[in-house]
């Protein structure tokens, strides 16, 4: 008779799955797996609410790659970033204009990003300056990114700090009600770009500084004028007391 195979099977468990350290590693979820290996390489999406404990963030996920384990738990590295379409949907109103753009970036960690910016006009415009906007937008990203590391650029957007700051350089092309990054994904590594130096603008206020000299001094001239005129007539006044007493002497002679 034949002999009976006995199969093994291996026994799996629950390992943890934290997120990284700018997250302060807060709990992401379990994953059953029979060796903690097996688990590396995959990816894990969050509601951002679940992390930052923020009711206002529940409409924007984060993604996580899982990179290897750390004291039995699951370690993970930021993927990407995106606020669902219908949450989008509800910040765009009438008699205003949506600006997308879509384009690939490099980060001061050498961390390649998909990213999706848009921006929302106060009011509506014309398509040239839609079109700054977004060649305003791009330049702005490309500079800041190449700047800032990966972790304090999430940072940033989960604190709202980078929305901000985009929303007040656009401004001095046209008011900007809204600024946000739809979306951003990992894709790979590069190098940062090599950044030109801004242009200096020279600001009003030192314009009108120099010419305020030209219009003080007349002033000036006729404030140190003033204490002159008094002291003329204080002569004036000692003049005419010494005439005063000469006069009473005729008067005595006579």
């Amino acid at each position: 008779m034949a002999q009976a195979k006995t199969l093994k099977v291996k026994k799996k468990r629950w390992i943890s799955i934290v997120a990284p350290q700018l997250f302060n590693n807060a709990f992401l979820g379990e994953v059953l797996v029979g060796e903690p290996e097996e688990a590396i390489g995959r990816d894990i999406t969050v509601s951002l609410m679940v992390i930052t404990g923020d009711p206002k963030r529940q409409s924007t996920h984060i993604s996580f790659k899982i990179e290897g384990i750390q004291d039995g738990n699951l370690m993970t590295s930021v993927k990407g970033m995106q606020v669902l379409p219908n949450s989008v949907r509800r910040l765009v109103r009438r008699n205003k204009e949506r600006v997308d753009d879509s384009f690939d970036i490099v980060t001061n960690d050498g961390k390649k990003l998909r990213i999706k910016p848009m921006m929302v006009t106060r009011n509506s415009t014309s398509r040239s300056i839609c079109s700054k906007l977004k060649a305003k937008s791009r330049d702005y990203l490309i500079r800041a990114l190449a700047r800032s590391p990966l972790d304090k650029f999430v940072l940033d957007l989960n604190s709202y700090k980078f929305q901000k700051e985009m929303a007040q350089a656009l401004s001095k092309i046209y008011p900007v009600s809204i600024c946000e990054i739809r979306s951003f994904k990992v894709i790979g590594t590069g190098t940062p770009p090599v950044l030109p130096p801004e242009p200096v603008e020279q600001p009003k206020e030192a314009v009108e500084a120099v010419e305020e000299p030209a219009e003080s001094k007349p002033a000036e001239e006729s404030a140190e004028d003033k204490p002159k005129k008094k002291s003329r007539a204080k002569k004036g006044k000692s003049e005419e007391g010494s005439e005063e007493p000469a006069a009473e002497g005729e008067k005595s002679s006579e």
